[in-house]
C-alpha cells in the first residue's frame, strides 16, 4: 500500500511541475544526457532559418538575406550591405581598363597611365606650321604637316634661306602672334635641314616648285 502511495505521489509532483513550467517557458528535455549549447543570437542566423542555444530552442534568425550582391566601380566608395551574401555576386570588369586608355600621371584601380597619353588641349599647332608629313596632336586629334622646305627657296634656286622662309611666311600671316609663329616655323625648318638624322643628299633642297 505504501508503495502504491509513493508512486502516485511522484506522478502528481511531476504533473504539477510540468503544468507550472509550461505556462511560462519551453522545456528542454535532455537526450542521452546532452543539452543545447552555444552562444549564437538571432542576428547571427539568416532569416527564414531557426537555431537553438543554451537558453532556448527553435529561435528564428534575423540576418538579412542579400542573395547575390554585385557592384559596378564608381567614382566613390560603395558600402557592402550587412547580412548574408550567397557568393554569386560580382564586381563588374571593363576590358578598357588598360594603360593605353589612361592619362599619364593617373592610376585607376592599380593601372598606371601611359606616358604617351597626355592632355593636348592647350596645343596650337596647325598643318601649315609643321614640316610636310610631320605629326602633332591638338585636342586629341592628329595634325599632319603640309609645309615643305621650299618655303625658304627662291624660284630656280638650289639653296634654302631662312630669310626667304620668313618672307613667304609673313605674306600669309600679318599680326604679331602669327609673326612669332613664322619665326618658330622657319627656325624649325633650318634645324631640320642641318640635322644629322635628316640626310637630304643627293636630293636638292631647292630647285623645284614652291609649296
Amino acid at each position: 500500500m505504501n508503495r502504491i502511495f509513493t508512486i502516485l505521489t511522484l506522478i502528481t509532483m511531476v504533473l504539477f511541475s510540468v503544468s507550472a513550467i509550461a505556462a511560462d517557458s519551453v522545456v528542454v528535455i535532455p537526450l542521452s544526457g546532452k543539452k543545447s549549447v552555444g552562444d549564437a543570437i538571432a542576428a547571427d542566423v539568416i532569416e527564414g532559418k531557426t537555431f537553438s542555444n543554451k537558453d532556448a530552442v527553435n529561435i528564428p534568425g534575423t540576418m538579412v538575406n542579400n542573395g547575390a550582391v554585385s557592384f559596378t566601380p564608381d567614382t566613390t566608395d560603395q558600402t557592402v550591405p550587412e547580412g548574408y551574401h550567397d557568393g554569386t555576386g560580382t564586381v563588374t570588369g571593363d576590358a578598357n581598363l588598360v594603360s593605353a586608355n589612361i592619362k599619364k600621371g593617373i592610376s585607376l584601380f592599380g593601372v598606371s597611365g601611359n606616358d604617351n597619353v597626355v592632355d593636348t588641349s592647350d596645343a596650337t599647332a596647325v598643318a601649315a606650321s609643321l614640316l610636310k608629313d610631320e605629326r602633332a596632336y591638338v585636342k586629341g586629334q592628329p595634325v599632319v604637316g603640309t609645309t615643305g622646305l621650299f618655303w625658304g627657296c627662291s624660284p630656280g634656286s638650289s639653296e634654302w634661306s631662312i630669310q626667304v622662309c620668313l618672307q613667304r611666311c609673313v605674306e600669309l600671316y600679318t599680326d604679331i602672334s602669327d609673326k612669332d609663329k613664322c619665326d618658330n616655323l622657319c627656325y624649325h625648318i633650318a634645324a631640320y635641314i642641318i640635322s644629322a638624322s635628316t640626310p637630304l643628299a643627293p636630293v636638292p633642297i631647292c630647285g623645284g616648285p614652291i609649296d
